[in-house]
């Protein structure tokens, strides 16, 4: 079977031409457009302008040990830090500090449905939630510790986090 670098069905109402605009024209339509029927469960793009930048962003912020592609791209890192983009390459964000470096590589990665938040899972058994769109931390969960207390519930110390989510809206 041949891939198709065209949707057959239209994503959005616009049709839109370069890959450009119809990155720019997703977002801007992500909370507005109500869904689309379609009988397509997914879509092929050409990444050649991401992959480009992949050694340039692998020489700044470490190996890609994580990835998430959507709306926008999350890549995590092995030196900790999260790096949000778009499909063109643009980097919009890098999260993450010294302070991450200690948690670990990133292991797991996902988006609130509001496309605001980001939660990292790392090797070391944290979690972190970002507010990627103003750089800023809003919770961190470290993991059980051997001192802790015996009923003391978590995640265990050590152990990679798998998976994340956010749970609702």
């Amino acid at each position: 079977m041949e891939s198709d670098s065209q949707s057959p069905v239209p994503l959005l109402a616009t049709e839109v031409t370069t890959p450009e605009g119809e990155y720019e024209s997703r977002i801007a339509n992500v909370n507005t457009t109500p869904a689309q029927c379609t009988t397509e469960y997914f879509s092929w793009r050409h990444l050649t302008d991401l992959s480009a930048k992949v050694p340039e962003l692998v020489e700044q912020f470490g190996s890609i040990t994580a990835s998430l592609m959507g709306d926008c791209v999350l890549l995590g890192t092995d030196s900790g830090a999260v790096v949000v983009g778009d499909y063109l390459g643009r980097v919009k964000a890098v999260l993450g500090s010294q302070a991450t470096a200690t948690y670990g590589s990133v292991s797991a990665l996902a988006f609130s449905t509001d496309l605001l938040m980001i939660i990292a899972g790392y090797s070391q058994g944290y979690v972190v939630v970002w507010d990627w769109t103003k750089g800023t931390t809003v919770s961190v969960s470290r993991p059980v510790q051997s001192g802790d207390g015996a009923d003391t519930i978590g995640h265990p110390a050590d152990t990679a986090i798998t998976s994340v989510g956010f749970v609702g809206k």
